[in-house]
């Protein structure tokens, strides 16, 4: 076999892969994978944006999208979300790209992302909740410390306290 024949082939333009487009692969990802997730709510709306949002490049076929593309994208995210978000979302679109290749064989294993760079996360928080801010919010939910809560504001001011008292966050595993 010649070296431009088996260029073309690892290229996928010989045919050995099937013509799948990036939206077919996160579709399918979205119906498929994210649903099984503890965290499948967010991860299908992240997924519909970038369908939405995005539609040059969903367009394209997973075997065509280039580094090139897909720094294109990463540019363009930044321009209007920060870092860790697109961190995220190519998280995301890495596992998809993985889940194409070795599990539906739709694409060759080595992905565009390998090539890609990514923005580097900032700082961590280090922001905390100050002891006034927490009488406020309290108060203006109307609980009172040391009553029972009776009201739903109440509760939920009570919630938030027990949150910020033993570290809890939205990610955890209490449902």
């Amino acid at each position: 076999m010649g070296g431009q024949q088996e260029a073309d082939i690892r290229a996928g333009k010989a045919g050995k892969w099937p013509r799948r487009t990036l939206a077919d692969a996160i579709a399918r990802y979205r119906d498929e994978i994210t649903p099984t997730k503890a965290s499948s709510k967010a991860e299908s709306l992240r997924l519909d944006a970038i369908l939405r949002d995005h539609q040059a490049l969903c367009a394209k076929l997973l075997v065509e999208v280039t580094p090139d593309d897909l720094g294109a994208w990463v540019a363009k995210r930044l321009q209007t979300v920060k870092a860790a978000s697109v961190k995220r979302e190519s998280n995301t679109f890495s596992n998809i790209w993985t889940v194409a290749a070795k599990v539906w064989r739709w694409c060759p294993v080595e992905s565009p992302w390998t090539f890609t760079k990514l923005p580097s996360e900032g700082p961590p928080r280090d922001r905390r909740v100050g002891w006034r801010e927490v009488r406020k919010v309290c108060r203006r939910l109307g609980y009172v410390s040391g009553q029972p809560p009776i009201t739903m504001s109440q509760e939920t001011a009570y919630a938030w306290l027990l949150a910020l008292r033993t570290a809890m966050r939205r990610g955890g595993q209490w449902r």
